[in-house]
């Protein structure tokens, strides 16, 4: 999946801790999401804040992922507090 730069694009920085949090607002116009995990700790992602270590896709530490979604993202971290780097367009 690749993206003309000139669409426009937004980062931002997110911290992920055990308690579940919306890192993503779904919203029209944004179509496209990468999240980087920088952190030292996995976090899981879901769409909604009920999301769990159990049930969550895996985010490995040092691990990216581009989704194609306009739906909320919430994550929790399996133990440490770790900081997700997100870049939407």
């Amino acid at each position: 999946m690749t993206k003309k730069v000139s669409e426009g694009f937004g980062t931002s920085q997110a911290a992920v801790t055990t308690t579940a949090s919306k890192i993503v607002a779904g919203q029209s116009g944004i179509d496209t999401v990468t999240i980087y995990n920088i952190g030292s700790a996995d976090c899981y992602l879901g769409n909604t804040s009920g999301v769990l270590t159990s049930t969550g896709f895996k985010l490995a530490a040092g691990a990216a992922i581009t989704m194609e979604t306009t739906r909320d993202i919430y994550a929790i971290g399996s133990g440490a507090t770790t900081l997700c780097i997100l870049v939407e367009g």
